[in-house]
């Protein structure tokens, strides 16, 4: 008898909560990671190629992104532009590097991955 209510109990453990996540029937709990994932990537492949254009690229990526992250790209956006107000000679480049930075720091992130410490 004892035996028939464990086995019960597993199959109703796989019909309620196994199933129905698996098979898509319950939302997912994760992020749409890739998604993210793709548009960091462009944001960095695109401030690599035209670093002019940060302000642009940081707020198209703010715009695009899932809101699990967009509260880190705002804060990505709003310490560059304090940056710029603190140091009005400062070269775009410096400045671009730092938002890399922070942009491969969201990446590791997303990932789950240790940021690492580049110079680039």
């Amino acid at each position: 008898m004892n035996r028939y209510k464990k086995i019960n109990h597993v199959v109703f453990f796989i019909l309620i909560v196994i199933l129905p996540s698996s098979c898509g029937f319950l939302p997912s709990p994760m992020p749409p990671i890739n998604d993210a994932l793709t548009q960091v990537n462009q944001a960095i492949e695109n401030l690599d190629n035209n670093s002019a254009s940060w302000q642009q690229i940081l707020t198209d990526l703010k715009d695009q992104i899932d809101v699990t992250f967009k509260q880190d790209v705002t804060t990505i956006i709003d310490r560059a532009i304090m940056s710029t107000g603190e140091q009005a000679n400062c070269l775009i480049d410096i400045r671009v590097q730092q938002i890399r930075k922070a942009l491969l720091a969201l990446r590791a992130r997303i990932t789950g991955e240790e940021p690492q410490l580049l110079n680039r």
